[in-house]
């Protein structure tokens, strides 16, 4: 994850097409709020239900080898 002006500017900026491509901010974080409201709810059910470990990367702050390298080392152990 990462703020939605982060993801706004990713969407904005890439090639591949993008159903949020060329909205307008507002109508961009909307979307991104309930997005991430939606994967919280049902990440949060898995956990409690099935004690799921969830794990959250902010790309605004990583690359993408860290993020790589981290999801390596949880796997290792």
């Amino acid at each position: 994850d990462a703020p939605n002006q982060i993801l706004q500017e990713r969407i904005q900026n890439r090639n591949q097409r993008h159903v949020l491509k060329g909205k307008s901010g507002i109508a961009v974080d909307e979307f991104l709020d309930n997005y991430r409201r939606t994967y919280d709810h049902l990440l949060g059910r898995l956990q409690a239900e099935h004690g799921l470990r969830v794990i959250r990367f902010d790309t605004s702050l990583m690359s993408v080898e860290q993020v790589i390298q981290d999801v390596k080392n949880l796997c290792i152990g």
